[in-house]
């Protein structure tokens, strides 16, 4: 049977080490896949060289000329020698450096495999240092002086001229060029700070200014995005546990027939990644009609130690040391948009116990509790810092921050250097009974809640769904939190802060169906109803998520307190006699 493949020689071959020049274009066959690849790597250094202006000159689709010119800080000649040289770079100098990028381009391959495959220029000034530029090629790399502003300028030539395999793959002159606006179009939404100019074959087709303030983003935006996207879009910025999330969303009725209207960044580098991306998809939900897509444009701001981003030759998947938390926080900060709805800032931002993973928020109404945005919770060095405004921190003055658990009851701690044994059954009953007599008596207007990390997903029958979505300001009086409210299905997001661990999964399928099966609506009734099932599930799972040791921190969240001096003087605490405890231990 004959075959189109060659025939491999039967004889073993020795092992040698590649030519330079051949190493060099298999490294380009990895980050260069067309033209738009060029004109990425280069826009990317001059965006890392800190320019103000970029300037991107096409030909023929980018096989005939690629030209980037910027204003940036330049090359010096000392190290112009070298700049076209393989992994050659001023981005990184060490494995701490590597581990913690913020630059973008940063393999030192780029310039030396795109040199490799075309006819390269490189002409660069430092303003301050130098009175004339010099200029180095793929095959003079002896500088030469000539005559250009300070910045840079590189000029790439019939791309792909030496490997005419590489050449025929690529597409029509428009279709490679259409990959070439929309990468520059998504540098531009990256870097609203930098201008930028697009021309081709002579014609100017993008001339964007720095936009500097909201009102020139949003021109910026209308430009790329279209008009009717900044009219519904909602800007948003949430910061949780060392991450910021800001930009601006489609709002849930405004969607749009193809996916090429999502921009997504990390530290300002435009990537791929199915976790994000899920987390995005699971906040819209049903509300995206099948067929139809979201818009958004969104920079996550995380800790560079917190992300790999060195896991593809393109720089375009990341890797995340907790993707889950990652996920939850993005979900839950774009669900808390579509629920304040309207026009402007969204700053409502989330906490998030990074010792438990749970997203919650504080919204009591009592003076002498926390109040809703005066909770700022940062993740450093591990920990979870809770500050007020204008106070220290709530447990600055604790002698033990860990809490011991006994028998699945009673919690021992340390107060001041005294030791205390708390019947935690009896303190949870009745500071839920003291909350519902507080809300019924309007000293308070709704119950303490939390976030749910993940939005549960409720599949109800159409009868239920009516009943329900009649009784939801009810439900969230009682710190319960239902959207969505279409084919079937509700998302929970929120839930009362005194149920712990799973007991929500079973504490809200039972509140719905036995208030669905309740003919007369009171009010009265639901708050009794929801009372004593908190009471049945929060004290069947009180300790669940805590397991034997907690933090001071969440266990007096879990009972709606702010000190642990009021946990010392509560009647259910009992102070124990510090000399029968030394016998204890003769």
């Amino acid at each position: 049977m004959s075959s189109l493949l060659p025939q491999q020689n039967s004889q073993p071959r020795r092992i040698r080490q590649l030519p330079l020049q051949l190493a060099n274009q298999i490294a380009a066959g990895e980050v260069i896949e067309r033209p738009a690849s060029v004109v990425k790597e280069l826009v990317e250094n001059s965006i890392d060289a800190g320019s103000s202006q970029i300037d991107i000159v096409i030909e023929k689709g980018g096989s005939q000329l690629i030209q980037v010119t910027d204003n940036g800080h330049g090359i010096s000649l000392e190290d112009l020698p070298i700049a076209l040289a393989p992994h050659a770079t001023s981005k990184i100098y060490n494995l701490d450096e590597l581990n913690q990028i913020l630059s973008l381009g940063f393999r030192g391959e780029a310039l030396a495999s795109i040199a490799s495959i075309s006819r390269l220029t490189l002409q660069s000034r430092q303003g301050d240092s130098e009175q004339m530029g010099w200029m180095v090629t793929e095959s003079q790399q002896e500088p030469q002086p000539c005559a250009i502003p300070a910045g840079s300028r590189i000029a790439v030539r019939e791309l792909f001229f030496n490997t005419p395999g590489r050449k025929r793959f690529l597409r029509t002159e428009r279709t490679e060029f259409l990959q070439i606006e929309a990468m520059v179009r998504r540098l531009a939404l990256s870097h609203f700070e930098i201008g930028f100019s697009l021309e081709h074959n002579g014609k100017s087709l993008l001339r964007l200014p720095p936009a500097v303030n909201e009102e020139q983003q949003l021109q910026r935006i209308g430009q790329l995005f279209g008009k009717t996207f900044v009219d519904s879009a909602l800007q948003i910025r949430f910061e949780a546990a060392g991450m910021v999330l800001s930009g601006w969303i489609g709002a849930l009725d405004y969607s749009i027939t193809q996916s090429d209207r999502q921009y997504l960044f990390l530290n300002g580098r435009g990537m791929r990644d199915k976790v994000i991306s899920h987390a995005i998809r699971h906040a819209y939900q049903e509300s995206v009609p099948e067929g139809r897509y979201p818009s958004y444009l969104l920079n996550l701001e995380i800790d560079p130690t917190q992300v790999d981003v060195n896991v593809h030759p393109t720089k375009h998947e990341v890797r995340f040391r907790q993707g889950r938390m990652v996920h939850d926080f993005i979900t839950t900060s774009l669900l808390r948009a579509f629920e304040e709805g309207g026009r402007g800032v969204v700053q409502n931002s989330p906490g998030l116990n990074v010792e438990t993973g749970e997203l919650y928020s504080v919204s009591t109404q009592s003076d002498d509790r926390l109040q809703v945005g005066e909770v700022k919770a940062n993740y450093q060095g591990g920990s979870l810092s809770t500050e007020r405004r204008g106070q220290s921190p709530l447990f600055k003055n604790a002698a033990a921050e860990q809490f011991s658990l006994i028998d699945q009851r009673h919690l021992l701690f340390v107060y001041d250097t005294q030791h205390y044994l708390c019947d935690l059954h009896s303190l949870y009953q009745r500071i839920v009974d003291e909350a519902f007599e507080q809300l019924a008596t309007g000293v308070l207007t709704q119950l303490e809640n939390r976030s749910l990390l993940f939005p549960e997903k409720i599949t109800l029958p159409d009868e239920s769904l009516d009943q329900i979505s009649a009784d939801l300001e009810l439900f969230r009086a009682f710190g319960i939190g239902l959207t969505g409210r279409e084919r079937g299905i509700v998302m929970l997001t929120t839930l009362p802060q005194f149920l712990s661990g799973t007991a929500y999964h079973q504490f809200v399928h039972s509140l719905i169906a036995q208030w669905s099966a309740i003919e007369d609506r009171d009010p009265k009734k639901l708050a009794e109803l929801t009372r004593t099932l908190i009471k049945q599930y929060g004290l069947q799972n009180l300790v669940e998520s805590n397991g034997s040791s907690a933090s001071s921190t969440d266990w007096l969240r879990r009972f709606s307190l702010n000190k642990l001096s009021e946990l010392v003087h509560m009647d259910e605490t009992l102070k124990l006699d510090s000399r029968l405890l030394s016998k204890l231990y003769q």
